[in-house]
């Protein structure tokens, strides 16, 4: 870690061992948790710029921290193979209407043949891509971890797999995500560096656990966070193992620093983290990063169900068509 001294004031590690106490954020299979399922209320404004956050006058600024806080603390059950959309039911009905009763039976049938079909094609697309993924298929690793990622308030994704390895990006906001007044009053700058510290490494944590998950046979990952602003300099990275990862406890800080080596700079008594020297791990993430292909270049993801969903409607309508 770049800075030994940077550690939790005993307020603050008496407030996150109380947090743990709470009810746990859980995500039984990263491969089926819908996209912005966690925190879904207040994921748009964990993104967003202070203008952009200014501008909500209805935002509760408190939950948003809030969600950020406890991000750290979302378990993840093992990754299974999702279950492809159900097949949509045939508007006997409306069939009936177009072609008249005696046409309308044997159209329905040849119809519902048809969406079952669809329905064994999708699943069969899925249980093959989760085959490649235990055998730890570079495509369908990013596949996997692309899909679990999505369920998070965060910009989080996969930008390359290799071997064993699976190097991730995160796009995090500055300290304008810990307002400057809490619910009870003002808040010190010392308190507010804390608290972004806390944001930052719990969302960090979550990003590591999730691609985990969704990556069973990976067993080292790598992990740079980038800040919001124009030069989108790196504040946090972090190259930890799947053992490191499980054996590691207390606060997200600590796990971070357990689980592998990180690398965390802040100045000041404030705390207020600044960007990293583009060295060692840093440097390599950058270059990783600069390299990965867009996602139009990817092929599709079977385990995007939101897709498979769009794919079935889309046969449901193209048929409501055809009956005119």
């Amino acid at each position: 870690m770049d800075n030994p001294k940077l550690r939790l004031p005993r307020p603050f590690r008496r407030r996150a061992a109380a947090a743990a106490a709470r009810e746990r954020i859980v995500v039984p299979n990263p491969l089926a948790a819908a996209a912005g399922s966690i925190g879904a209320a207040y994921g748009d404004a964990l993104r967003a710029t202070r203008k952009a956050v200014a501008t909500r006058a209805r935002l509760d600024r408190h939950a948003v921290l809030e969600l950020a806080l406890e991000l750290h603390r979302v378990e993840v059950g093992p990754a299974q193979p999702p279950a492809a959309p159900p097949p949509l039911p045939v508007d006997d009905a409306a069939v009936r209407r177009a072609l008249g009763r005696d046409r309308a039976s044997a159209e329905v049938e040849r119809e519902t043949a048809a969406r079952h079909e669809l329905h064994a094609a999708q699943q069969s697309a899925i249980d093959e891509a989760f085959e490649r993924l235990l055998a730890n298929d570079a495509e369908a690793v990013q596949w996997a971890v692309s899909r679990a990622l999505a369920a998070l308030p965060v910009d989080a994704g996969i930008v390359a797999a290799e071997n064993t390895r699976v190097d991730l990006l995160l796009g995090y906001p500055g300290l304008d995500v810990v307002p400057e007044t809490a619910r009870s009053g003002p808040r010190t700058k010392e308190e507010r560096g804390e608290l972004y510290l806390r944001a930052l490494a719990g969302a960090s944590l979550a990003t590591l656990k999730l691609a985990a998950a969704a990556a069973p046979a990976a067993e080292r990952f790598r992990l740079l966070v980038l800040a919001p602003e124009e030069d989108a300099h790196p504040v946090l990275a972090a190259d930890v193992s799947r053992a490191g990862l499980e054996r590691a406890s207390g606060t997200a800080l600590a796990r971070l620093e357990s689980a592998g080596e990180l690398h965390l700079a802040t100045s000041g008594r404030n705390r207020t983290v600044v960007p990293l020297k583009r060295v060692g791990v840093v440097d390599d993430l950058l270059r990783v990063v600069d390299a990965a292909p867009g996602e139009a270049l990817r092929s599709p993801n079977p385990f995007d169900l939101a897709r498979l969903e769009r794919e079935r409607d889309a046969r449901a309508a193209s048929f409501l068509v055809r009956l005119g």
